[in-house]
């Protein structure tokens, strides 16, 4: 089956739970989100109201890739883990940072949703100011995550209280305030301890929305782009890559054969699979392509594709003098991550969608995009490990569609300098 690159997320619809006891928890129940105006006082009645709770409050911005990062990570770490729990509530708090609009807002809620949770727009961006003044630090307040125990209440004409734990992901403030979303959930536990168990019924749904729907994000395809450099050693430490070696074996089919993939500047790739009887070899280039027998040989249409689209560099690596069109497309749920997602056109017409892990800067996935908008096939790319400073892929993946084609695991990888020098 061919996989649709954009799906519709179910992102509108309201928040749906059977808890009983909605009246002691008003914000149960209520639409994906609330628009709030430059008074705060739905926010702050939200919160007074929640006075027996513990109450977590995030203040992202919803056009913010690393914001949305965060959210991400913190709902693996705690909040989705909280939907059953009477004793906490999230509320996330959206603000017009990096040119943000209200119309951003309906794609970031799906990363972060169940009954506990309410998401709020504030378009004046108010919040931010006053969580400025409560946290006495000299920006504005966004990228910033709050816990709030029981009893802590928002006065009329004052700002919010002082939090009893907070974490950013701003430059200028205290690096030992980074967001760490295993470090804020073991937060949250301890407050936990403290507050005895709800008489509360809890809710009786969690599922959480599949969540397909690209989200638009304000950074360029340059800050993405850097950072798949950084993860890989740096633009200038890779271009005194002379050639990689690939060592390890091949399965195709419940088969397993050794392999050996070669690859040299500025675009040669040479692949021998065997069973120590017979061999199939592919090799390119840069121009045209030699293929020899069949034993472990990957499928003609992946081999086509493979070489007609390979690049010794990578396709966000001097892009612009290869002719190639690449450009950001935003962020997408995808499996277990919150990746970049890059789409690049070839200068050979071919269409590819490179998945960008936020936090590593991995090209952890590639798909060929058809005309038609599916994908024809995929690399994934795993088990990334340090080879003398440059970090590089032991695993891939290749599928068709949906379907899981063969897997490269390899045990050695060498890697060939300028200077002569050898990494295994």
């Amino acid at each position: 089956m061919k996989i649709p690159v954009l799906l519709v997320c179910c992102c509108l619809l309201t928040a749906c739970s059977s808890d009983d006891s909605s009246e002691n928890n008003p914000v149960i129940n209520q639409p994906a989100y609330q628009l709030v105006d430059e008074s705060l006082d739905q926010i702050r009645n939200d919160f007074n109201a929640m006075q027996d709770k513990i109450r977590l409050v995030f203040i992202s911005g919803p056009s913010c890739g690393i914001c949305l990062r965060g959210m991400d990570d913190l709902n693996k770490s705690i909040v989705s883990t909280l939907q059953n729990d009477a004793r906490a509530h999230t509320m996330v708090l959206y603000v017009p940072a990096l040119g943000a609009k209200e119309r951003h807002v309906a794609a970031a809620v799906p990363l972060m949703q169940g009954p506990r949770v309410s998401h709020y727009w504030d378009e004046q961006g108010g919040s931010g100011l006053a969580f400025q003044e409560t946290l006495d630090i000299p920006m504005y307040a966004w990228d910033i995550w709050m816990i709030y125990e029981p009893g802590a209440v928002w006065e009329d004409g004052s700002p919010p209280p002082q939090p009893a734990f907070w974490q950013h992901q701003l430059p200028g403030l205290p690096t030992g305030q980074r967001l760490d979303a295993q470090h804020f959930a073991e937060m949250v536990h301890v407050s936990l301890k403290q507050v005895p168990q709800s008489t509360e019924s809890t809710a009786a749904s969690t599922g959480q929305p599949e969540m397909t729907e690209i989200i638009a994000v304000a950074q360029p395809s340059s800050v993405i782009i850097k950072q798949h450099h950084r993860s890989r050693g740096g633009y200038q430490k890779l271009k005194t890559i002379k050639a990689i070696n690939y060592f390890g074996e091949t399965k195709i089919d419940d088969q397993s054969y050794a392999v050996t993939v070669e690859t040299a500047r500025p675009n040669d790739y040479i692949r021998v699979a065997n069973d120590g009887t017979n061999q199939s070899s592919l090799a390119w280039d840069g121009q045209s392509a030699v293929s020899d027998g069949s034993t472990g040989a990957l499928p003609s249409d992946i081999r086509v594709e493979l070489l007609a689209s390979y690049d010794f560099d990578g396709w966000m690596t001097d892009w612009k003098s290869k002719g190639y069109q690449t450009r950001r497309m935003g962020m997408v749920k995808y499996q277990d991550r919150l990746p970049w997602l890059i789409k690049t056109e070839l200068n050979n017409g071919r269409m590819w969608h490179v998945y960008v892990d936020s936090h590593t800067g991995d090209a952890f996935r590639q798909a060929l995009i058809g005309p038609d908008g599916m994908e024809l096939i995929a690399l994934e790319f795993g088990d990334y490990r340090d080879v003398d400073g440059f970090r590089l892929p032991h695993q891939v993946k290749y599928f068709r569609g949906e379907n899981l084609i063969a897997v490269d695991q390899y045990a050695r990888i060498d890697v060939i300098v300028e200077t002569g020098g050898q990494g295994t």
